[in-house]
């Protein structure tokens, strides 16, 4: 989510897309579950086994 610099709500971003003004701020926003589902999958990977 793109605030102005008042914190009111601008639009979303698209992949790919940057904000156009230095007063523009960015907001994460927490996705769906399935993608949560899929981040915990990969955060919780043991990768020291290799």
């Amino acid at each position: 989510m793109m605030v102005d610099e008042s914190e009111h709500p601008k639009g979303f971003l698209e992949k790919g897309q940057f904000k156009a003004l230095q007063s523009d701020r960015v907001r994460l926003q927490h996705g769906s579950a399935e993608e949560a589902c899929a981040f915990r999958g990969i955060v919780s990977t043991d990768f020291s086994a290799s």
